[in-house]
């Protein structure tokens, strides 16, 4: 059985040539692992990657997630956007009366036929891609009703764990297919002290109830009360660089 979670969720923004700044890098990184950690808990019904480079030669972008179930892969793009109304009219997408070009990237389409054509000889299916959005303050909501993005469907961040249920079967994940992915995935050059995450899965290579490190790190024992693991302590961490970030226009627009 191939279920179980593999990679590190923001291993690829270690180097972030797209972010306008660190800080920027930073905020996306919090929106991946807010991802990661409701996609790890479908981890024992589905295989969850985080973090694979897009398997075209010169491309510098990644894929954030990937979850497969059975034969079927669902490719997923974590985004942490500023609070507003966010819509699509003639191509154009915009928040309130702004322009968002950065929303307009084919980067979904691009991913997908990418790893169609990677996976050619595996049978797999690869279906619509979505973006999952997170809003970077927690009291003011992303409206996305109105919302298109080329090649993937909008998800709002909350309803992430209800269209999973709904999409993953009762197969487990073909060994086939994430063995091939496996071979995506980005290694993270952070250690366990910056980003502090372990997991536990059943795979033919370990065994049940085996710790695997996915930081590059030595395995620790983790606080319940680390931020990291708290949404509280996630938002004081985006409040703050936000406030850091106020004079930009939109820092966002990676």
């Amino acid at each position: 059985m191939a279920n179980g979670t593999f990679g590190t969720a923001a291993a690829g923004l270690d180097n972030a040539h797209w972010a306008k700044n660190q800080d920027v890098a930073n905020i996306g990184a919090i929106g991946e692992r807010r991802t990661a950690e409701l996609l790890d808990s479908f981890a024992d019904r589905a295989a969850v990657l985080h973090d694979l480079r897009i398997p075209i030669k010169g491309i510098s972008a990644n894929i954030d997630h990937v979850v497969v179930s059975g034969k079927r892969v669902l490719i997923l793009d974590t985004k942490m956007w500023l609070p507003g109304l966010y819509w699509t009219f003639g191509g154009a997408n915009r928040r309130g009366l702004v322009r968002v070009v950065h929303t307009e990237k084919k980067t979904m389409e691009m991913a997908r036929t990418s790893l169609v054509r990677f996976l050619d000889r595996t049978r797999s299916e690869v279906v619509r891609p979505k973006v999952v959005v997170w809003s970077s303050r927690t009291t003011q909501p992303v409206r996305t009703i109105l919302f298109q993005v080329p090649g993937a469907d909008v998800l709002k961040g909350e309803k992430l764990a209800r269209t999973l249920g709904s999409l993953i079967g009762r197969q487990p994940a073909d060994q086939q297919i994430v063995d091939r992915l496996s071979e995506l995935l980005v290694r993270s050059r952070r250690t366990t002290m910056d980003h502090p995450l372990t997991t536990s899965w059943t795979t033919p290579r370990t065994g049940p109830d085996q710790r695997v490190d996915r930081s590059g790190g030595p395995l620790l024992d983790h606080p319940a009360d680390h931020p990291m693991y708290s949404r509280s302590g996630m938002d004081e961490k985006v409040r703050a660089r936000l406030e850091r970030m106020r004079n930009d226009d939109d820092p966002f627009a990676a």
